[in-house]
């Protein structure tokens, strides 16, 4: 999201924005673990239509919390994710890059062996 906004940003050339910087909060569907990230995004001076970012992600807890003042902050923009597009089932995503492959494939199973378990009880 952070590339995403620099480059937004940096439309005009001659004011062309070098880094962005980016906050949130990311709470995992499947464990309910949440983690803080802060995002730095920047574009390569020698290749101007390059960009780069580093994450890094705090495992928000009782420990964490008390060592940074602002965690709870309302401006930090708050997210439920998941480990990757192709395993996640969240249906509204807009940062999804990848279909929910994993997802519907489960599905697919869960399905056929519903239809299964249904004739073996009709055959008992």
């Amino acid at each position: 999201r952070v590339i995403e906004e620099l480059k937004v940003n940096s439309v005009e050339k001659e004011k062309t924005k070098q880094t962005n910087i980016g906050i949130q909060k990311s709470k995992f569907i499947n464990s309910n673990d949440e983690y803080l990230s802060i995002s730095i995004a920047k574009r390569s001076r020698l290749k101007p239509e390059t960009y780069s970012s580093v994450t890094l992600g705090f495992l928000i807890d009782f420990e964490l919390e008390n060592k940074i003042n602002f965690i709870n902050d309302s401006k930090i923009k708050k997210m439920d994710v998941s480990d990757t597009c192709e395993n996640c089932n969240i249906t509204n995503c807009d940062e999804r890059v990848a279909k929910p492959v994993m997802v519907h494939n489960q599905e697919k199973k869960d399905n056929i062996q519903l239809s299964i378990d249904k004739l073996i009880s009709e055959i008992k």
